[in-house]
């Protein structure tokens, strides 16, 4: 009888204690604020990345909250001039009685055209219903995608069907985005990146600088080569060539591309690479 007595409150324990798990599982931000369990304030910190927002959150509710945020949620501007930012990661965090709290919030814009919030900016809270995007933040999050410009690049390319070129940095985390918003949006691959500098004018438009392009070239000859390069432009006309001559041997040919285009003026320019006879070899297009 012992036995058995000591088994049924091993029994008892355990339920008691998934009972208390459960009823302490974070409730979304949405539903406690629609049931006035909360108050909050939207305070844009004037950026469009990165650490754009803070929302100043109070309990009203009279008891503990366990409250979630979760990834997709968007903060729309009333002006419609103005960025929805949109949030890629979850946050979870605990309100006792009668707290208030300042979360700072990771948002990014979803807008390339529009303007960047300003101090001033006034927001509602929605979750986006764009199912896209959505895949593409439970993505950087299951990847540990960490970098700004990174998050910034691939959610432009989904929002604003901005190139995949874009997406620049470490090679290894920046590729495999790459390959992820090309599956989501139809987009090629491209051979090339563009490293460019976000900015905002003095009306506070985003402002987009490409600096460098950088690419892997590769094709096949079947014979010894002697290779000059230069740059031409959509027309034809070239914009540079290269002095120097290299010597490739025949067969699988692979060399790095890299090039300054800061003050160039947006479009589509190729990479042209001709033998010593003046046959060209190889062309490969890129696009600021």
């Amino acid at each position: 009888m012992r036995i058995s007595r000591n088994i049924f409150m091993l029994c008892t324990g355990s339920i008691t204690f998934f009972s208390f798990t459960g009823s302490n599982a974070p409730v979304p931000f949405r539903q406690v604020l629609d049931e006035k369990k909360i108050t909050m304030k939207i305070i844009p910190t004037g950026t469009f990345e990165g650490n754009s927002i803070n929302l100043q959150v109070t309990n009203i509710s009279g008891g503990l909250l366990n409250v979630e945020l979760p990834r997709g949620t968007t903060f729309v501007p009333d002006d419609s001039n103005e960025q929805t930012l949109v949030m890629p990661d979850q946050q979870v965090f605990v309100l006792g009685k009668s707290e208030t709290k300042m979360i700072n919030i990771n948002a990014f814009c979803t807008e390339a055209n529009d303007n960047c919030p300003s101090l001033q900016s006034t927001f509602t809270i929605s979750n986006t219903q764009n199912s896209s995007l959505q895949k593409l933040v439970h993505y950087l999050d299951s990847a540990k995608v960490n970098d700004i410009g990174l998050i910034q690049s691939g959610i432009w390319c989904v929002t604003d069907s901005e190139s995949v070129s874009d997406i620049s940095g470490d090679e290894e985390t920046a590729g495999a985005l790459r390959k992820y918003v090309c599956s989501l949006t139809g987009q090629k691959e491209t051979w090339y990146n563009t490293k460019e500098y976000i900015t905002t004018n003095e009306e506070n438009q985003i402002v987009r600088v490409p600096d460098e392009v950088k690419g892997t070239i590769e094709f096949h000859s079947d014979d010894d080569v002697e290779l000059q390069g230069k740059i031409v432009d959509a027309t034809g006309r070239v914009l540079f060539q290269n002095p120097n001559k290299t010597h490739c041997e025949a067969g699988d040919i692979t060399f790095d591309f890299e090039l300054k285009v800061q003050g160039w003026k947006p479009g589509t320019y190729a990479v042209v690479y001709t033998s010593s006879t003046g046959k060209e070899m190889l062309r490969q297009e890129f696009t600021i």
